[in-house]
Order: structure tokens, then sequence, then C-alpha cells
């Protein structure tokens, strides 16, 4: 998929979850925990999940674009790029080693640097390190997330540069997310239309397009439409791919609706789709051995999307292998 958004950290396991059938949440956590997989501010400066062998390659790509866009807010808040450079250099110093640092653990060593954390610093100096290719997130400290040396998590140089690297993201998004739209790409990348249209023109052999109401839309060759899969129900997180990697999600849900899913503050509800298109909202409560769902349709469910529901919910709790509460 190239990078699976994650501020959320444990509803961006749980789409990974989705797509590895067969997975468990502690599956997940190994896989981190052995620097399989990299949880970083990459794409539109937002937490993501990405490989680490695509770490530094998808940051060469995507970073500058990032950074120009604060840069005028990081210089409000008193920030030069000297203060930068040698906030940058004392995270570096502070996580050499194979040290995990809390937020706090960090910032207080880049304070003992000459570099002031007051006000909204901090977020900007964290911004420039992860986009500059410095820190990365750590495996957790119990439930304390850490940050971790990006050279210690992800050696190695770029395995793609320049055009390369642009046609490679393109690929990856148009196999994963298809049929999408250059404009569903340009959102997903926070790259400009116009790079996003010239990465689309360097695959845009290996894929196939259909045209709808004047858009065309991309995806890979002999794409799988099955109709019968309609009443089919999967339990998303939040913020899954499914709906905020394209600009247009009318395909998920009317503009009428999407207030359902963003009751505030910009955070997305947990949806609940059947055959793709949300039908509903859902919420869980844990405890140490169980797990309660709660559900919320927009509008009565069917007997049998009721059923395919409880099937969704069950292959949520394995992942998290938790029983049911009583």
């Amino acid at each position: 998929m190239g990078a699976t958004q994650a501020q959320d950290y444990a509803g961006a396991k749980w789409s990974l979850g989705l797509r590895l059938p067969g997975a468990t949440d502690a599956d997940i956590e190994r896989a981190i925990a052995a620097r399989e997989i990299v949880r970083t501010t990459s794409l539109r400066g937002t937490l993501h999940f990405l490989a680490a062998a695509d770490v530094r390659w998808i940051l060469k790509l995507v970073a500058p674009r990032v950074i120009a866009r604060f840069a005028g807010p990081s210089r409000a808040a008193g920030l030069t790029e000297d203060d930068f450079a040698r906030s940058t250099a004392a995270m570096a110093r502070a996580l050499e080693g194979g040290r995990l640092l809390s937020r706090a653990e960090l910032l207080r060593a880049v304070s003992d640097g000459g570099v002031s954390t007051a006000g909204g610093r901090p977020n900007y100096l964290l911004y420039w390190a992860a986009l500059d290719g410095v820190i990365c997130q750590g495996a957790r400290r119990g439930k304390e997330f850490t940050f971790a040396l990006l050279d210690e998590w992800s050696p190695g140089g770029c395995a793609f540069e320049g055009e390369q690297a642009a046609a490679e993201l393109a690929r990856r998004y148009f196999h994963s997310h298809g049929p999408a739209a250059v404009l569903d790409f340009a959102w997903w990348s926070g790259q400009s239309l116009t790079e996003s249209r010239a990465a689309l023109r360097l695959v845009q052999d290996e894929l196939e397009s259909v045209a709808l109401d004047g858009i065309t839309y991309w995806m890979p060759p002999a794409i799988a439409i099955d109709a019968g899969r309609d009443s089919e129900a999967h339990l998303l997180p939040g913020f899954d791919e499914h709906l905020l990697g394209y600009a247009d999600r009318g395909a998920v849900i009317p503009d009428d609706q999407i207030k359902a899913l963003t009751p505030k503050n910009g955070i997305f509800s947990p949806l609940v789709a059947h055959g793709g298109r949300a039908t509903g909202t859902w919420s869980r409560k844990i405890d140490r051995k169980s797990v309660a769902i709660e559900t919320a349709p927009f509008a009565p469910w069917t007997e049998t999307q009721g059923e395919t529901v409880l099937i969704a919910a069950e292959k949520y709790r394995a992942f998290l292998t938790l029983s049911k509460a009583e």
C-alpha cells in the first residue's frame, strides 16, 4: 500500500490486520519491535505506518513539500534553521546506540542542547527531525510511545530516486486503492496535481481505466468486482485508508452523511461498511480478557446485514485474541 495512516495507533494496527488475514494485534506489535514496520511522520505531515525498506525513499519524495508548508508557522513560533539543525543534532546524539526515548525525554535533550522547547515549538521540532529522516517512532515502552533513530530502524539508502520514486508511489497507490482518480492520488500523497499527473503517466500503461461522469479512474488490470460481496461487512477503524485514502469519499458515504463520521475536531469515527459502503458506526469497550462491540446503523440493517456484522465483530475479537464480553 505504500503507507497506512497511523495517528490512531490501535486503529492503524487493525487497518493492517484487516489486510493480513490471520494476523493478530500481537503480530503487528512484534513486526514493529522487529523494525519491519516503522511509524513516522510522512505523507501530508501525518503519522503513517510504512515498511522499513520504504521509509527513506518516500520521505525524500514527499518531505520537501510538507516542510515548506509549515515553514511560515514555525518561523512565527520563533524557530530558525539553526534551531532546527541544533535540535535535530541533539536528538540524534540522545538516541544513538539503540536508545528509545519518550517525547518528554527527547525534548529534554533538545532543551539541554540549547534550543527552547517552549510554547508550540516541540511539534515543529519533532516534525522536522522526522521529515529530515533523523527520528522515527520506536517500540512502545509499556503503553508509552517512544522515539528512535531512523538510521537504526531503517538503515541503508533510498531504494528509488526521482522519477523512479514518484512512479513507485503511484504504482503502490493505484494497485492498492484503485479504482481511484488522479485527484485522489494527489490528496493521499500530498503532492501537487501536476506532480501526481506526471507520476501517473509513468505507470498508466500498467493500469486499466474507466471514465465515469467525466472522471477517469485507474486500477490494476482485471480488478475483481464481485457483486455477491455487497452484504459482506467490515468494522473499519476511524482513519482507515478505505475512507481517508481518497479526496472524493462519495463512493463510501454520501456527502450529506459524512458528518456522522466526523463528530468533532476532525476525528473520524470507526465505521461499519457493507460491500464497501458505510452503513453505520461502531465502538468498543475492552477489558483484560474481553471486548464489547456496540454498533449504530445509519438505517436499520437487514437480517443478513446484521449477521455479517456479527461475523465482522468476531474477526476483530480474533485479531485482539479476546473473547466476547458477557
